[in-house]
């Protein structure tokens, strides 16, 4: 008797334990409008409840889901035409997150956690909360095109396979990396303090793109690929020397190198758009015209400018064609000789 007893126990536990692993559910906005998150008649497929935090979300064409509280999921959808409103809640995501209609909100939060995960989709993100990576590595889409104010990747790696391009308007931070995967293409509009950003993959891109803001050129893991510079009006600087593998444009505003040098390489281009101006060096350090890029790879519009900006010796190349040539520090250099500017 006992031993029936204890073997039925087990059989229940078995039992259990297997319904327990498949009770999550998919649920899908219910096709008529949407509704509340927290109103079982906004979903279908969801166990005659709302969403638990096992379950994942469909959000159809046509319907509205609003965010009432702090929620989790297991993974969001949110279809062509679709609108998920989070407003000013926190929500977090243990699994995918695939978005090709609309993701709307003001400060709402959103934390991508979970031990793996893809972020795809070509829908609009407008809330202007922080997006944190977290928990495992995450991987965003090749064929995906987002844009996010804010990710903060912290203690993992985001790999960025986005060959339309993955932006970041605000604040790209963290304590792990972002690692640019081969034809990717990462715009960074605001600031770059995240620990580590591999961009070597070859090829791949990375924008510098504000328009309202000066930026810091981040030092990356070992070498920029493609590196461009599109701030109208505007100015990059570089954080420490860097390493260009591919090619180095300025399509809009000024490249200013902080003091560090700019390796190229002999097949890469280097190019200054109209308008456009690199400066080089500061008052208390010399460096060179970027080094390695041959004359035939180099193109300098007619209206662009080069400004040597150094307080001591500094060689003026003789490597390019200039649109312009300009010094702005108390000495001028040409070539291997120097001399003061008196006025």
């Amino acid at each position: 008797m006992k031993k029936f007893t204890s073997g039925l126990l087990l059989a229940l536990l078995v039992l259990f334990i297997s319904v327990s692993k498949v009770s999550a559910f998919s649920c899908s906005s219910n096709g008529t409008g949407g509704g509340n998150f927290n109103v079982a008649a906004t979903w279908t497929g969801c166990n005659s409840t709302t969403p638990q935090t096992t379950d994942s979300i469909i959000i159809n064409s046509g319907d509205t889901v609003t965010l009432v509280a702090t929620t989790t999921v297991a993974g969001i959808t949110i279809n062509n035409g679709g609108i998920f409103a989070a407003n000013t809640r926190t929500l977090t995501d243990t699994d995918g997150y695939t978005n090709n209609g609309s993701h709307t909100g003001t400060t709402s939060t959103m934390t991508l956690s979970g031990s793996s995960g893809t972020v795809d989709g070509t829908g609009t993100y407008s809330p202007t909360g922080i997006v944190t990576v977290s928990t495992g590595a995450k991987t965003v889409a090749s064929g995906s095109q987002l844009s996010f104010d804010k990710i903060t990747v912290t203690g993992v790696t985001l790999t960025n396979n986005s060959t339309a391009g993955l932006t970041v308007v605000s604040a790209l931070a963290g304590t792990g990396q972002l690692t640019q995967g081969t034809s990717s293409i990462l715009n960074i509009g605001g600031t770059s303090a995240i620990t580590s950003l591999d961009a070597s993959a070859s090829p791949n891109e990375v924008h510098y793109t504000s328009t309202t803001a000066n930026q810091t050129i981040k030092a990356v893991t070992s070498a920029y690929h493609h590196l461009f510079i599109d701030k109208s009006g505007r100015v990059g600087t570089l954080a420490a020397a860097t390493t260009i593998n591919g090619n180095l444009s300025v399509t809009a505003g000024s490249l200013a190198d902080g003091g560090f040098q700019i390796t190229g390489n002999g097949s890469g281009t280097f190019t200054l758009a109209a308008s456009t101006t690199l400066t080089l060096g500061t008052t208390a350090t010399a460096t060179s015209f970027p080094s390695s890029f041959i004359a035939a790879h180099i193109a300098l519009n007619t209206t662009s400018t080069v400004n040597y900006n150094a307080n001591s010796a500094q060689t003026i190349s003789n490597v390019p064609t200039y649109g312009n040539l300009t010094t702005t520090a108390t000495r001028r250099c040409h070539q291997n000789s120097c001399r003061s500017i008196d006025g």
